[in-house]
This record gives C-alpha cells, sequence and structure tokens, in this order.
C-alpha cells in the first residue's frame, strides 16, 4: 500500500458540469496549488524517498498518465516506479529484493540515474568494491522497466566499470548526450576525481579527462560520504560550432569552486576529455560558496540547442550564463539568483543546492527552478523550500514549499519537471502533455499541478459521479 495525500485539490460543493470536467469550475474551485504528495509504500526498504528521483516517459498504451522512479541512497537498497493515472490516482511499483540482489543493497545504493535513448535507465552506484583499506571504484548498472499487466518487472545488467584503482566513486553521478557527433547517445559518468565519457552507450572502453585537467578532480575537504553527497553532471551544446559537451562542477568547502566544460579530442586510444571552458566562481559568491554545487542545462532561445547552464552555489546563490560560449574566453553570469527576501548575513537554507529548467507555468518558455533545502519554514528547521524565477529576468514567480511542513525533512533535495499526459475535456479529445512541478524531499515525492499564485487551469480531470 503506498501512502499518498491529496493537499487542497478540489473544495467540497465544487460544481462539475459537462462531460469529464468543467475547467471555470475546478478553476474557481481549488484556492491553492493542488498537490500530490507519495511517501515510501509497503516493501521499500530504503532508507530515504526522494533524494534520487528520475520522471520517465508514461508507457504508451496505457492509462498512466505520468511515471517516475525513486531510488534510495541510504538505509538500504531499494528502487520503485511510482504511476500516476489522469485522477491523480497513484500506484506504486517496489522492486523485489531478489531483482537488486547482485547489483543494489546497502552498501552499494544508487546515488545518480538518466535515461537511455534506448529506454533503459542508467544507474549509478560508486560504493562498488569499498573496503577498510581501499575507497570503493564503483559501477554503473543498467535497469529495464517491462510493463506486465498491472505490474513492473525490473532488470538489471551490469555495465561499465573503471579498471584503474586510481579512479575513485565511478558513478556519482551520470548523464547522457552526444558528446561524440554520432547519432547514437553516449553516456558520461562522474567519479570523484574524474569524468569518463561511453561511446555510443556501450561500455566498451571509457574515454577519460586529459591528465592535464587535474580541475575536475574533487578536493579532499569535499564531503561526498554523506547519503545527501552527489556530484553535478550535464550535458549541452554549451560551446560554438556544434556538438554536445560535459560540464561537471567542482564544489569546494573553504573556498569557491568551479564548473569546468569537457569536449572530446582525437580518436582511439589517444582519444581524451579536454578542459576547454572553466567557470569560475564570481567574486559575490563569497568564500564558502560551493560553487558548481548543482548545475542545469537549457535551450532557452528556442534554438533546439542546450546552450545556456545553471550553476547552483550554496548557500545563498545560484547564476545562469545564456550561451553558446567561445573556448578560452572568461565567462561572465547573465543573472545572479538570491534567495527573494533575504537580508545580508541572514539565514539561506542552502539556497542553490539543487537548480533544474522547468516549463511549468503554462507559457511558452523555461522557468528556473532553486531549491533551498535546509530553510526553515514556519519555524520547523530544516523544512525546505523551492524558488521558480523568470528565465528572462530573474523575477521571482512563485515559492512552493510542504503544507504542512515537519523538521528536517530537506523539501527540494531533488527537483525537476515532470511529464503529464493531460486528458482534454470534453472526454474523448485528443490528451495534451502537461508539465508538472516534481520535489523529492527526505521521505516524500510532491507533484504539483498547479502553481501557488500562478493562473494556470489544473490539467487533471475527474470522472463525474453518477
Amino acid at each position: 500500500m503506498v501512502d499518498t495525500k491529496l493537499i487542497r485539490m478540489w473544495l467540497a460543493g465544487a460544481t462539475l458540469a459537462g462531460a469529464g470536467c468543467d475547467w471555470r469550475q475546478l478553476d474557481k474551485a481549488v484556492a491553492d496549488a493542488p498537490v500530490l504528495s507519495v511517501r515510501s509504500p509497503d516493501g521499500y526498504k530504503g532508507g530515504d524517498f526522494g533524494r534520487v528521483m528520475l520522471p520517465l516517459p508514461a508507457p504508451k498504451g496505457t492509462a498512466i498518465a505520468a511515471r517516475y522512479l525513486v531510488a534510495a541512497t541510504n538505509g538500504g537498497g531499494a528502487l520503485a516506479v511510482v504511476d500516476m493515472d489522469a485522477a491523480g490516482a497513484v500506484t506504486t511499483h517496489v522492486a523485489p529484493v531478489a531483482a537488486l540482489a547482485e547489483f543494489i543493497d546497502f552498501k552499494n545504493p544508487v546515488k545518480s540515474a538518466a535515461l537511455l535513448e534506448d529506454g533503459r535507465i542508467l544507474l549509478g552506484l560508486p560504493n562498488v568494491g569499498v573496503t577498510e583499506l581501499k575507497p570503493p571504484r564503483g559501477r554503473v548498472v543498467y535497469l529495464s522497466l517491462t510493463q506486465n499487466g498491472t505490474g513492473v518487472e525490473f532488470t538489471l545488467q551490469k555495465g561499465s566499470e573503471p579498471a584503474d584503482e586510481s579512479k575513485v566513486r565511478y558513478g556519482l553521478a551520470v548523464a547522457t548526450g552526444k558528446i561524440s557527433g554520432g547519432d547514437a547517445d553516449d553516456y558520461v559518468v562522474a567519479a570523484e576525481n574524474d569524468v569518463a565519457l561511453v561511446e555510443d552507450g556501450m561500455g566498451i572502453r571509457p574515454i577519460y579527462t586529459d591528465p592535464k585537467c587535474e580541475m575536475v578532480a574533487l578536493p579532499d575537504n569535499t564531503i561526498l560520504g554523506k547519503p545527501e553527497g552527489f556530484r553535478a553532471l550535464v550535458t549541452g551544446d554549451f560551446l560554438e560550432g556544434g556538438g554536445d559537451e560535459i560540464a561537471v562542477g567542482v564544489p569546494r568547502e573553504v573556498q569557491p569552486g568551479r564548473v569546468v566544460v569537457l569536449t572530446k579530442i582525437g580518436m582511439g586510444a589517444t582519444a581524451a576529455l579536454a578542459c576547454d571552458v572553466e567557470f569560475m566562481a564570481p567574486s559575490d559568491a563569497g568564500d564558502v560558496a560551493r560553487f558548481g554545487a548543482s548545475l542545469a542545462a537549457a535551450d532557452l532561445d528556442g534554438d533546439g540547442k542546450k546552450e545556456s547552464l545553471l550553476v547552483g552555489s550554496p548557500p545563498e546563490r545560484a547564476y545562469l550564463y545564456k550561451g553558446p560560449f567561445k573556448a578560452g574566453a572568461m565567462v561572465k553570469p547573465t543573472l545572479v539568483l538570491n534567495l527573494p527576501g533575504s537580508s545580508p548575513g541572514g539565514a539561506t537554507g542552502e539556497f542553490g543546492q539543487r537548480v533544474a529548467f522547468a516549463d511549468i507555468d503554462g507559457k511558452p518558455g523555461q522557468e528556473i527552478l532553486v531549491s533551498a533545502s535546509q530553510l526553515a519554514v514556519n519555524q520547523k528547521r530544516f523544512a525546505g523550500q523551492v524558488h521558480v524565477f523568470a528565465a528572462d529576468d530573474g523575477r521571482p514567480l512563485t515559492k512552493v514549499n510542504d503544507n504542512s511542513p515537519e523538521a528536517d525533512t530537506l523539501f527540494g533535495f531533488s527537483v525537476g519537471e515532470l511529464k503529464f499526459m493531460a486528458p482534454a475535456c470534453p472526454s474523448g479529445a485528443a490528451a495534451k502533455e502537461q508539465r508538472l512541478l516534481l520535489v523529492g524531499s527526505k521521505s516524500e515525492v510532491f507533484t504539483y499541478f498547479r502553481l501557488p499564485g500562478v493562473p494556470v487551469v489544473d490539467p487533471r480531470c475527474f470522472a463525474l459521479k453518477k
């Protein structure tokens, strides 16, 4: 049984008319953002639910309107798929322990996930191989989901792992993109001290960063051993000239960090990843800013290329860089984002810990999402909050948090957009894809069907009771 709750979805006495829904009446009935909250279901053995969260496409030919994957980062190995129908009803599928046993357990939890173009999911397990005498080398694993009647079958297959023992915690972050310029997606894996490119997703011979690119290694004082430890990694067409590049964050604990952009050079055995562009922390970031702690890429000008880069710099800022960029050039931020209403020296709740782009207000163009998962809300410590900004000028649009916040829940530890195939009213009309806000916390995942203060119609359609 899955623990779910619907918060302020629609008020009693609302009149629904016509075939399916009367959007005007439903819009009047909803005074605030309708929110669907999902907690860990029976059989899920992980110690957290919402730290690793991957939106997935809904399977075709089914009643499923939206789907996402959840993986535990500590307290046990666990995977679950959450399915949602057009009325917001949830079904959660938990991976059986037997399906995970060979690869995922409490010593080897999942720390990162990415969707491959063939439908498989790439999982990063950076703790694989840990011993008392040496740090873990890590591994990636392929996950396949097969629809089986009303259930989901989980199948795992071993992926690449570094042969070189100097590669540490391979799988801290994973991403996909066309780095080599071919038709097939490559995938990228970040370790603690390196980044690897796996061409065409074959997993045969990873291409590592050029030895000259020592700046991609995380410093020893960066804390990654905690359950919430992760590394930022994205791909996009950041440089002029075409083809995707890799951006990796190098946050630091006691001095400003950096973001390094990597491109593939050479062929065959001589191939490597060169560090062409380096984003240094701006002077206003502060001495304790972990610039590069989180990253997101987006197409903001509508040309089909993800040229712009969003950089989280907790504890108090995020920076937008609109590309493309020239190799070797000094890059300055286009926008500087701060916690709205905060005062100098005041609490910022790790603003910038997670960043994302999303198209969730129903209008053309992307919005910027920045989380502050340790912000106090209603006097509840570390309750967390997510802020939404306009990507064109950085103006604050709205903010969201748990309607009934609890302390230490870390709302906003993961954030993104969820594709939702909304039914049209009247019923029988073609479905339309909507984008919803998806927010993960330590033990709960929230889906916002509408943002507070944003005049967008709720996309769900409820059947009339007869």
